[in-house]
Protein backbone atom coordinates (compact mmCIF):
# COMPACT_ATOMS: atom_id res chain seq x y z
CA UNK A 1 0.00 0.00 0.00
CA UNK A 2 1.35 3.42 -0.93
CA UNK A 3 0.53 6.88 0.29
CA UNK A 4 -1.45 7.46 -2.92
CA UNK A 5 -3.82 4.63 -1.96
CA UNK A 6 -4.83 6.33 1.29
CA UNK A 7 -7.52 8.97 1.22
CA UNK A 8 -7.53 11.01 4.40
CA UNK A 9 -10.97 12.43 5.15
CA UNK A 10 -10.73 15.65 7.09
CA UNK A 11 -12.76 15.54 10.32
CA UNK A 12 -15.29 18.24 9.47
CA UNK A 13 -18.92 18.52 10.47
CA UNK A 14 -20.02 17.79 6.88
CA UNK A 15 -18.80 14.20 6.63
CA UNK A 16 -19.43 12.94 10.19
CA UNK A 17 -22.98 13.03 11.51
CA UNK A 18 -23.82 12.68 15.19
CA UNK A 19 -27.08 11.31 16.55
CA UNK A 20 -29.22 12.88 19.24
CA UNK A 21 -27.79 10.62 21.91
CA UNK A 22 -24.25 11.47 20.81
CA UNK A 23 -25.21 15.11 21.15
CA UNK A 24 -26.33 14.34 24.69
CA UNK A 25 -23.10 12.40 25.31
CA UNK A 26 -21.06 15.41 24.19
CA UNK A 27 -22.85 17.66 26.68
CA UNK A 28 -22.50 15.01 29.36
CA UNK A 29 -18.75 14.84 28.66
CA UNK A 30 -18.54 18.54 29.44
CA UNK A 31 -20.49 18.03 32.67
CA UNK A 32 -18.32 15.03 33.56
CA UNK A 33 -15.15 17.02 32.87
CA UNK A 34 -16.37 19.85 35.09
CA UNK A 35 -17.30 17.49 37.94
CA UNK A 36 -13.97 15.70 37.51
CA UNK A 37 -12.11 18.98 38.05
CA UNK A 38 -14.28 19.76 41.09
CA UNK A 39 -13.51 16.33 42.57
CA UNK A 40 -9.73 16.80 42.30
CA UNK A 41 -7.62 15.76 44.13
CA UNK A 42 -9.03 12.24 44.40
CA UNK A 43 -7.76 11.69 47.95
CA UNK A 44 -9.84 14.71 49.11
CA UNK A 45 -13.05 13.63 47.35
CA UNK A 46 -12.81 9.85 46.85
CA UNK A 47 -16.55 9.22 46.65
CA UNK A 48 -16.98 12.16 44.25
CA UNK A 49 -14.19 10.92 41.98
CA UNK A 50 -15.65 7.40 42.00
CA UNK A 51 -19.12 8.68 41.06
CA UNK A 52 -17.72 10.80 38.21
CA UNK A 53 -15.51 8.00 36.82
CA UNK A 54 -18.27 5.37 37.06
CA UNK A 55 -20.87 7.71 35.51
CA UNK A 56 -18.64 8.44 32.52
CA UNK A 57 -18.03 4.70 32.04
CA UNK A 58 -21.77 3.91 32.31
CA UNK A 59 -22.88 6.64 29.87
CA UNK A 60 -20.16 5.64 27.40
CA UNK A 61 -21.36 2.02 27.68
CA UNK A 62 -24.90 3.12 26.81
CA UNK A 63 -23.65 5.36 23.96
CA UNK A 64 -21.85 2.40 22.39
CA UNK A 65 -24.95 0.21 22.71
CA UNK A 66 -27.08 2.90 21.04
CA UNK A 67 -24.43 3.11 18.32
CA UNK A 68 -24.90 -0.62 17.70
CA UNK A 69 -21.48 -1.73 18.94
CA UNK A 70 -21.14 -5.43 19.81
CA UNK A 71 -18.86 -5.90 22.78
CA UNK A 72 -16.07 -8.46 22.63
CA UNK A 73 -14.34 -10.24 25.50
CA UNK A 74 -11.44 -7.80 25.79
CA UNK A 75 -13.76 -4.77 25.91
CA UNK A 76 -15.93 -6.35 28.63
CA UNK A 77 -12.87 -7.26 30.72
CA UNK A 78 -11.45 -3.75 30.28
CA UNK A 79 -14.76 -2.19 31.34
CA UNK A 80 -14.88 -4.39 34.44
CA UNK A 81 -11.29 -3.50 35.36
CA UNK A 82 -12.07 0.20 34.89
CA UNK A 83 -15.20 -0.09 37.07
CA UNK A 84 -13.37 -2.02 39.80
CA UNK A 85 -10.46 0.42 39.90
CA UNK A 86 -12.78 3.43 39.94
CA UNK A 87 -14.48 1.83 42.96
CA UNK A 88 -11.03 1.33 44.52
CA UNK A 89 -10.69 5.13 44.68
CA UNK A 90 -13.63 5.10 47.13
CA UNK A 91 -12.68 1.87 48.89
CA UNK A 92 -9.11 2.96 49.63
CA UNK A 93 -8.10 5.96 51.75
CA UNK A 94 -4.42 6.13 50.78
CA UNK A 95 -3.37 8.78 48.25
CA UNK A 96 -0.87 6.49 46.49
CA UNK A 97 -3.43 3.70 46.10
CA UNK A 98 -6.05 6.18 44.88
CA UNK A 99 -3.66 7.63 42.29
CA UNK A 100 -2.75 4.13 41.11
CA UNK A 101 -6.43 3.16 40.93
CA UNK A 102 -7.34 6.32 39.01
CA UNK A 103 -4.57 5.82 36.41
CA UNK A 104 -5.57 2.17 36.00
CA UNK A 105 -9.23 3.14 35.64
CA UNK A 106 -8.41 5.64 32.86
CA UNK A 107 -6.32 3.04 31.01
CA UNK A 108 -9.08 0.44 31.36
CA UNK A 109 -11.69 2.91 30.11
CA UNK A 110 -9.60 3.91 27.10
CA UNK A 111 -8.94 0.32 26.09
CA UNK A 112 -12.62 -0.54 26.59
CA UNK A 113 -13.78 2.11 24.09
CA UNK A 114 -10.90 1.29 21.73
CA UNK A 115 -11.37 -2.50 21.64
CA UNK A 116 -15.20 -2.39 21.68
CA UNK A 117 -15.15 -0.52 18.36
CA UNK A 118 -12.89 -3.11 16.72
CA UNK A 119 -9.72 -1.01 16.61
CA UNK A 120 -7.32 -3.65 17.97
CA UNK A 121 -4.38 -4.42 15.71
CA UNK A 122 -4.74 -8.17 16.28
CA UNK A 123 -7.44 -10.38 17.74
CA UNK A 124 -7.11 -12.00 21.15
CA UNK A 125 -4.07 -11.57 23.37
CA UNK A 126 -1.47 -9.88 21.20
CA UNK A 127 2.03 -8.62 21.84
CA UNK A 128 0.95 -5.48 19.97
CA UNK A 129 -1.14 -4.46 22.97
CA UNK A 130 1.43 -1.76 23.82
CA UNK A 131 0.78 -0.11 20.45
CA UNK A 132 -2.96 -0.52 21.05
CA UNK A 133 -2.67 1.33 24.36
CA UNK A 134 -0.61 4.07 22.73
CA UNK A 135 -3.30 4.54 20.10
CA UNK A 136 -6.13 4.37 22.64
CA UNK A 137 -4.58 6.82 25.12
CA UNK A 138 -2.77 9.27 22.82
CA UNK A 139 -3.30 9.03 19.06
CA UNK A 140 -7.06 8.55 18.76
CA UNK A 141 -8.27 11.03 21.42
CA UNK A 142 -6.09 13.83 20.06
CA UNK A 143 -6.88 13.03 16.42
CA UNK A 144 -10.50 14.06 17.12
CA UNK A 145 -9.81 16.42 20.00
CA UNK A 146 -12.25 19.14 18.96
CA UNK A 147 -15.15 16.93 17.86
CA UNK A 148 -17.07 17.45 21.11
CA UNK A 149 -17.99 21.01 20.08
CA UNK A 150 -19.25 19.80 16.70
CA UNK A 151 -21.34 17.05 18.33
CA UNK A 152 -22.90 19.40 20.86
CA UNK A 153 -24.71 21.32 18.13
CA UNK A 154 -25.45 18.50 15.72
CA UNK A 155 -28.53 16.29 15.57
CA UNK A 156 -30.59 19.39 16.30
CA UNK A 157 -34.04 17.89 15.92
CA UNK A 158 -33.48 14.81 18.02
CA UNK A 159 -31.22 16.64 20.48
CA UNK A 160 -33.65 19.54 20.84
CA UNK A 161 -36.59 17.24 21.49
CA UNK A 162 -34.61 15.26 24.04
CA UNK A 163 -33.50 18.44 25.82
CA UNK A 164 -37.08 19.71 25.88
CA UNK A 165 -38.31 16.42 27.36
CA UNK A 166 -35.61 16.50 30.02
CA UNK A 167 -36.42 20.11 31.00
CA UNK A 168 -40.15 19.29 31.12
CA UNK A 169 -39.46 16.32 33.40
CA UNK A 170 -37.37 18.49 35.72
CA UNK A 171 -40.12 21.13 35.87
CA UNK A 172 -42.77 18.54 36.71
CA UNK A 173 -40.54 17.02 39.44
CA UNK A 174 -39.88 20.30 41.28
CA UNK A 175 -43.15 20.61 43.24
CA UNK A 176 -43.49 16.99 44.48
CA UNK A 177 -39.76 16.77 45.25
CA UNK A 178 -39.76 19.94 47.37
CA UNK A 179 -42.96 18.76 49.15
CA UNK A 180 -41.49 15.34 50.00
CA UNK A 181 -38.22 16.89 51.20
CA UNK A 182 -40.09 19.25 53.55
CA UNK A 183 -42.13 16.36 54.97
CA UNK A 184 -39.10 14.10 55.51
CA UNK A 185 -36.90 16.80 57.01
CA UNK A 186 -38.14 15.90 60.49
CA UNK A 187 -35.52 13.12 60.53
CA UNK A 188 -32.12 14.37 61.74
CA UNK A 189 -30.10 11.86 59.70
CA UNK A 190 -31.95 12.76 56.50
CA UNK A 191 -31.53 16.49 57.20
CA UNK A 192 -27.79 16.00 57.78
CA UNK A 193 -27.39 14.18 54.43
CA UNK A 194 -29.26 16.97 52.63
CA UNK A 195 -27.09 19.53 54.41
CA UNK A 196 -23.96 17.71 53.25
CA UNK A 197 -25.23 17.60 49.66
CA UNK A 198 -26.11 21.30 49.52
CA UNK A 199 -22.84 22.20 51.22
CA UNK A 200 -21.37 21.96 47.73
CA UNK A 201 -23.01 25.29 46.90
CA UNK A 202 -21.99 27.11 50.08
CA UNK A 203 -19.30 29.72 49.67
CA UNK A 204 -19.80 29.63 45.91
CA UNK A 205 -16.70 31.00 44.17
CA UNK A 206 -17.54 32.00 40.61
CA UNK A 207 -13.99 32.10 39.22
CA UNK A 208 -13.14 28.73 40.78
CA UNK A 209 -16.12 27.13 39.04
CA UNK A 210 -15.38 28.92 35.76
CA UNK A 211 -11.81 27.59 35.88
CA UNK A 212 -13.15 24.07 36.56
CA UNK A 213 -15.53 24.46 33.60
CA UNK A 214 -12.67 25.56 31.33
CA UNK A 215 -10.47 22.65 32.40
CA UNK A 216 -13.50 20.36 32.18
CA UNK A 217 -13.80 21.39 28.53
CA UNK A 218 -10.34 19.91 27.87
CA UNK A 219 -11.35 16.71 29.66
CA UNK A 220 -14.54 16.59 27.58
CA UNK A 221 -12.51 17.04 24.39
CA UNK A 222 -10.38 14.05 25.39
CA UNK A 223 -13.32 11.81 26.38
CA UNK A 224 -15.47 12.55 23.35
CA UNK A 225 -12.45 12.68 21.04
CA UNK A 226 -11.59 9.14 22.07
CA UNK A 227 -15.17 7.95 21.52
CA UNK A 228 -15.54 9.78 18.20
CA UNK A 229 -12.25 8.56 16.72
CA UNK A 230 -12.88 4.97 17.84
CA UNK A 231 -16.42 4.85 16.44
CA UNK A 232 -15.77 6.87 13.27
CA UNK A 233 -12.59 5.32 11.91
CA UNK A 234 -12.43 7.71 8.97
CA UNK A 235 -11.42 10.42 11.43
CA UNK A 236 -8.08 8.67 11.91
CA UNK A 237 -5.71 6.94 9.52
CA UNK A 238 -2.43 5.80 11.00
CA UNK A 239 -0.69 2.81 12.53
CA UNK A 240 -2.19 -0.51 11.42
CA UNK A 241 -1.28 -4.20 11.76
CA UNK A 242 0.57 -4.23 8.44
CA UNK A 243 2.75 -1.30 9.45
CA UNK A 244 3.54 -2.76 12.90
CA UNK A 245 4.24 -6.22 11.50
CA UNK A 246 6.77 -4.90 8.99
CA UNK A 247 8.40 -2.66 11.56
CA UNK A 248 8.72 -5.54 14.03
CA UNK A 249 10.23 -7.88 11.44
CA UNK A 250 12.76 -5.26 10.39
CA UNK A 251 14.08 -4.96 13.94
CA UNK A 252 15.44 -8.54 13.97
CA UNK A 253 18.89 -7.86 12.58
CA UNK A 254 21.39 -8.80 15.35
CA UNK A 255 22.63 -12.43 15.19
CA UNK A 256 21.58 -14.66 18.08
CA UNK A 257 25.16 -15.69 18.86
CA UNK A 258 26.14 -12.04 19.24
CA UNK A 259 23.32 -11.38 21.73
CA UNK A 260 23.97 -14.59 23.68
CA UNK A 261 27.71 -13.86 23.95
CA UNK A 262 26.92 -10.30 25.05
CA UNK A 263 24.75 -11.70 27.87
CA UNK A 264 27.41 -14.10 29.15
CA UNK A 265 29.50 -11.43 30.98
CA UNK A 266 26.35 -10.35 32.82
CA UNK A 267 25.68 -13.92 33.92
CA UNK A 268 29.33 -14.25 35.04
CA UNK A 269 29.05 -11.07 37.13
CA UNK A 270 25.96 -12.47 38.88
CA UNK A 271 27.74 -15.77 39.64
CA UNK A 272 30.74 -13.96 41.16
CA UNK A 273 28.43 -11.69 43.16
CA UNK A 274 26.48 -14.65 44.58
CA UNK A 275 29.70 -16.42 45.59
CA UNK A 276 31.03 -13.31 47.35
CA UNK A 277 27.74 -12.76 49.21
CA UNK A 278 27.03 -16.40 50.06
CA UNK A 279 27.10 -15.98 53.86
CA UNK A 280 24.98 -12.86 53.51
CA UNK A 281 22.28 -14.79 51.63
CA UNK A 282 22.38 -17.67 54.09
CA UNK A 283 21.67 -15.23 56.94
CA UNK A 284 18.75 -13.72 55.00
CA UNK A 285 17.03 -17.06 54.45
CA UNK A 286 17.81 -18.36 57.95
CA UNK A 287 16.43 -15.23 59.65
CA UNK A 288 19.72 -14.35 61.38
CA UNK A 289 20.79 -10.69 61.54
CA UNK A 290 24.45 -10.21 60.44
CA UNK A 291 26.76 -8.63 63.00
CA UNK A 292 27.20 -4.87 62.88
CA UNK A 293 23.85 -4.16 61.20
CA UNK A 294 20.49 -2.99 62.51
CA UNK A 295 17.30 -4.52 61.15
CA UNK A 296 16.53 -1.31 59.24
CA UNK A 297 20.00 -1.19 57.65
CA UNK A 298 19.83 -4.89 56.82
CA UNK A 299 16.41 -4.63 55.12
CA UNK A 300 17.23 -1.46 53.20
CA UNK A 301 20.70 -2.51 52.07
CA UNK A 302 20.58 -3.36 48.42
CA UNK A 303 16.84 -2.76 47.93
CA UNK A 304 17.16 0.18 45.56
CA UNK A 305 20.04 -1.56 43.83
CA UNK A 306 17.75 -4.59 43.43
CA UNK A 307 15.10 -2.41 41.78
CA UNK A 308 17.70 -0.91 39.44
CA UNK A 309 19.15 -4.31 38.54
CA UNK A 310 15.68 -5.77 37.92
CA UNK A 311 14.74 -2.86 35.65
CA UNK A 312 18.03 -3.21 33.74
CA UNK A 313 17.51 -6.96 33.36
CA UNK A 314 13.96 -6.52 32.04
CA UNK A 315 15.23 -3.91 29.58
CA UNK A 316 18.08 -6.19 28.45
CA UNK A 317 15.75 -9.17 27.96
CA UNK A 318 13.23 -7.01 26.09
CA UNK A 319 15.88 -5.58 23.77
CA UNK A 320 17.38 -9.00 23.11
CA UNK A 321 13.93 -10.36 22.17
CA UNK A 322 13.22 -7.32 20.00
CA UNK A 323 16.46 -7.13 18.02
CA UNK A 324 17.69 -10.74 17.86
CA UNK A 325 17.61 -12.52 14.50
CA UNK A 326 16.60 -16.15 15.02
CA UNK A 327 17.70 -18.71 12.45
CA UNK A 328 18.34 -22.18 13.84
CA UNK A 329 17.19 -24.16 16.89
CA UNK A 330 20.69 -24.07 18.36
CA UNK A 331 20.80 -20.29 18.30
CA UNK A 332 17.35 -20.05 19.87
CA UNK A 333 18.29 -22.54 22.61
CA UNK A 334 21.42 -20.52 23.42
CA UNK A 335 19.41 -17.31 23.79
CA UNK A 336 16.73 -19.03 25.89
CA UNK A 337 19.39 -20.42 28.23
CA UNK A 338 20.84 -16.95 28.77
CA UNK A 339 17.34 -15.52 29.41
CA UNK A 340 16.57 -18.26 31.94
CA UNK A 341 19.87 -17.77 33.80
CA UNK A 342 19.40 -14.00 34.09
CA UNK A 343 15.78 -14.41 35.20
CA UNK A 344 16.62 -17.07 37.81
CA UNK A 345 19.43 -14.98 39.26
CA UNK A 346 17.14 -11.95 39.45
CA UNK A 347 14.56 -14.09 41.28
CA UNK A 348 17.24 -15.08 43.79
CA UNK A 349 18.00 -11.40 44.42
CA UNK A 350 14.28 -10.67 44.88
CA UNK A 351 13.82 -13.63 47.22
CA UNK A 352 16.76 -12.43 49.32
CA UNK A 353 15.38 -8.90 49.59
CA UNK A 354 11.95 -10.29 50.49
CA UNK A 355 13.45 -12.48 53.22
CA UNK A 356 15.27 -9.48 54.71
CA UNK A 357 12.03 -7.51 54.65
CA UNK A 358 10.25 -10.35 56.44
CA UNK A 359 12.85 -10.24 59.25
CA UNK A 360 12.40 -6.48 59.51
CA UNK A 361 8.58 -6.74 59.69
CA UNK A 362 8.74 -9.52 62.26
CA UNK A 363 10.83 -7.31 64.54
CA UNK A 364 9.22 -3.89 64.02
CA UNK A 365 5.83 -4.47 62.39
CA UNK A 366 4.37 -3.16 59.16
CA UNK A 367 4.44 0.29 57.59
CA UNK A 368 3.00 1.54 54.29
CA UNK A 369 6.48 1.72 52.72
CA UNK A 370 7.25 -1.86 53.74
CA UNK A 371 3.95 -3.11 52.29
CA UNK A 372 4.42 -1.26 48.99
CA UNK A 373 8.05 -2.43 48.73
CA UNK A 374 6.99 -6.04 49.33
CA UNK A 375 4.14 -5.70 46.81
CA UNK A 376 6.58 -4.36 44.23
CA UNK A 377 9.00 -7.25 44.82
CA UNK A 378 6.19 -9.80 44.34
CA UNK A 379 5.16 -8.03 41.13
CA UNK A 380 8.75 -8.16 39.81
CA UNK A 381 9.04 -11.83 40.74
CA UNK A 382 5.83 -12.72 38.87
CA UNK A 383 7.05 -10.92 35.73
CA UNK A 384 10.35 -12.83 35.78
CA UNK A 385 8.48 -16.11 36.31
CA UNK A 386 6.48 -15.31 33.16
CA UNK A 387 9.75 -14.62 31.31
CA UNK A 388 11.03 -18.07 32.32
CA UNK A 389 7.75 -19.73 31.27
CA UNK A 390 7.99 -17.99 27.90
CA UNK A 391 11.28 -19.80 27.20
CA UNK A 392 9.42 -23.15 27.46
CA UNK A 393 6.00 -22.16 26.10
CA UNK A 394 6.39 -20.39 22.76
CA UNK A 395 2.65 -19.70 22.47
CA UNK A 396 2.65 -17.65 25.67
CA UNK A 397 2.03 -13.99 24.88
CA UNK A 398 4.44 -12.41 27.33
CA UNK A 399 3.40 -8.75 27.04
CA UNK A 400 -0.39 -9.19 27.53
CA UNK A 401 0.23 -11.86 30.20
CA UNK A 402 2.46 -9.40 32.08
CA UNK A 403 -0.23 -6.75 31.65
CA UNK A 404 -2.81 -9.05 33.24
CA UNK A 405 -0.46 -9.74 36.17
CA UNK A 406 0.16 -6.00 36.67
CA UNK A 407 -3.59 -5.24 36.52
CA UNK A 408 -4.36 -8.00 39.04
CA UNK A 409 -1.63 -6.79 41.41
CA UNK A 410 -2.81 -3.17 41.14
CA UNK A 411 -6.39 -4.23 41.94
CA UNK A 412 -5.14 -6.32 44.86
CA UNK A 413 -3.22 -3.38 46.32
CA UNK A 414 -5.83 -0.67 45.75
CA UNK A 415 -8.79 -2.74 46.98
CA UNK A 416 -7.04 -4.07 50.07
CA UNK A 417 -7.20 -0.93 52.27
CA UNK A 418 -3.66 -1.80 53.28
CA UNK A 419 -3.42 1.10 55.75
CA UNK A 420 -6.16 -0.49 57.83
CA UNK A 421 -4.51 -3.92 57.52
CA UNK A 422 -1.16 -2.46 58.66
CA UNK A 423 -2.73 -0.88 61.74
CA UNK A 424 -4.63 -4.07 62.64
CA UNK A 425 -1.50 -6.19 62.18
CA UNK A 426 0.65 -4.03 64.45
CA UNK A 427 -1.98 -3.75 67.19
CA UNK A 428 -2.71 -7.50 67.07
CA UNK A 429 1.01 -8.27 67.33
CA UNK A 430 1.30 -5.94 70.32
CA UNK A 431 -1.73 -7.43 72.10
CA UNK A 432 -0.41 -10.97 71.49
CA UNK A 433 3.02 -9.98 72.85
CA UNK A 434 4.97 -10.39 69.60
CA UNK A 435 5.77 -6.64 69.51
CA UNK A 436 7.11 -4.76 72.51
CA UNK A 437 5.35 -1.51 71.63
CA UNK A 438 3.17 0.23 69.07
CA UNK A 439 4.26 3.43 67.36
CA UNK A 440 0.95 5.30 67.61
CA UNK A 441 2.37 8.24 65.66
CA UNK A 442 3.12 5.89 62.75
CA UNK A 443 -0.45 4.60 62.94
CA UNK A 444 -1.73 8.18 62.94
CA UNK A 445 0.19 8.82 59.70
CA UNK A 446 -1.84 6.01 58.12
CA UNK A 447 -4.94 8.21 58.42
CA UNK A 448 -8.52 7.33 59.28
CA UNK A 449 -8.20 3.64 58.21
CA UNK A 450 -6.02 3.15 61.30
CA UNK A 451 -8.57 4.63 63.74
CA UNK A 452 -10.42 1.36 64.56
CA UNK A 453 -7.09 -0.33 65.38
CA UNK A 454 -5.92 2.66 67.48
CA UNK A 455 -9.17 2.48 69.46
CA UNK A 456 -8.59 -1.23 70.13
CA UNK A 457 -5.07 -0.40 71.26
CA UNK A 458 -6.45 2.36 73.53
CA UNK A 459 -8.92 -0.02 75.18
CA UNK A 460 -6.23 -2.65 75.72
CA UNK A 461 -3.70 -0.15 77.07
CA UNK A 462 -6.28 1.45 79.38
CA UNK A 463 -7.31 -1.96 80.73
CA UNK A 464 -3.64 -2.81 81.43
CA UNK A 465 -2.46 0.48 82.93
CA UNK A 466 -5.60 2.29 84.06
CA UNK A 467 -4.71 5.38 81.98
CA UNK A 468 -7.77 7.57 81.42
CA UNK A 469 -7.70 7.56 77.64
CA UNK A 470 -11.42 7.39 76.84
CA UNK A 471 -12.25 10.06 79.40
CA UNK A 472 -9.80 12.46 77.77
CA UNK A 473 -11.04 11.60 74.28
CA UNK A 474 -14.64 12.44 75.24
CA UNK A 475 -13.68 15.50 77.30
CA UNK A 476 -12.06 17.78 74.73
CA UNK A 477 -10.28 19.90 77.33
CA UNK A 478 -6.53 19.97 78.05
CA UNK A 479 -4.99 16.55 78.71
CA UNK A 480 -1.45 17.58 79.59
CA UNK A 481 -1.64 15.58 82.84
CA UNK A 482 -1.13 12.47 80.69
CA UNK A 483 2.33 13.60 79.58
CA UNK A 484 3.95 11.44 82.23
CA UNK A 485 2.53 8.44 80.35
CA UNK A 486 3.81 9.10 76.86
CA UNK A 487 1.92 6.22 75.22
CA UNK A 488 -1.43 7.32 76.69
CA UNK A 489 -0.78 10.99 75.86
CA UNK A 490 0.00 10.34 72.19
CA UNK A 491 -2.89 7.87 71.90
CA UNK A 492 -5.35 10.56 73.01
CA UNK A 493 -3.66 13.06 70.70
CA UNK A 494 -3.96 10.73 67.69
CA UNK A 495 -7.57 9.72 68.39
CA UNK A 496 -8.60 13.35 68.74
CA UNK A 497 -6.73 14.29 65.58
CA UNK A 498 -8.33 11.56 63.45
CA UNK A 499 -11.76 12.23 64.97
CA UNK A 500 -11.37 15.91 64.08
CA UNK A 501 -10.29 14.98 60.56
CA UNK A 502 -13.56 13.08 60.10
CA UNK A 503 -15.63 15.93 61.53
CA UNK A 504 -14.05 18.44 59.13
CA UNK A 505 -15.29 16.51 56.09
CA UNK A 506 -18.41 18.54 55.35
CA UNK A 507 -19.12 17.18 51.86
CA UNK A 508 -20.41 13.62 51.55
CA UNK A 509 -18.22 13.21 48.44
CA UNK A 510 -15.14 13.55 50.67
CA UNK A 511 -15.81 10.24 52.44
CA UNK A 512 -14.34 6.85 51.61
CA UNK A 513 -15.24 3.40 52.88
CA UNK A 514 -12.48 3.46 55.56
CA UNK A 515 -13.82 6.88 56.69
CA UNK A 516 -17.29 5.42 57.17
CA UNK A 517 -15.87 2.45 59.11
CA UNK A 518 -13.77 4.79 61.26
CA UNK A 519 -16.80 7.03 61.94
CA UNK A 520 -18.77 4.00 63.17
CA UNK A 521 -15.82 2.83 65.30
CA UNK A 522 -15.39 6.18 67.09
CA UNK A 523 -19.13 6.42 67.73
CA UNK A 524 -19.17 2.92 69.25
CA UNK A 525 -16.07 3.71 71.31
CA UNK A 526 -17.55 6.89 72.79
CA UNK A 527 -21.12 5.69 73.25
Amino acid sequence: MTNDDITIIEPTATNVKYSGFECFFAWFSLLGGYLFCRALPADKNPLGMFLVAFSVLAVTFVALIVKGVRFNASSIVSALISAILSAAIFISADSFAQLLAFCGSVMGYSYFVYSACGNKLQRGMSDMICVDFFKALILLPFSAFGRVWVAMFSGKRVGGKMLLKVLLGIAIAVVPTVTVISLLSYDDSFSKILSDIFAFFRGFKLFSHLFSLAMGGLVAMYIFGMYSACVNRKLYVGIDEFFCGNAYQNTHFIPTVTVAVALLPLVAVYVIFFISQWNYYISAFSGVLPEGLTYAEYARSGFFELCSVSAINILILALSAFFTKRKGKGDTALLKTANILISVMTLVLIATAFSKMAIYVQSYGLTAKRVIASWFMVLLALVFVLIILKQFINRLKLIPASGIVVAAMVMLLTLSNYNGIIADYNVDKYISGDLDSVDVHALYDLGTPALPAILRYAEHYEAETGAKIKENVIDESDFSELKEDEAAYYTVYCIRGLKGRLERKSLFTAFSVPDIVAQKAIEDYIN
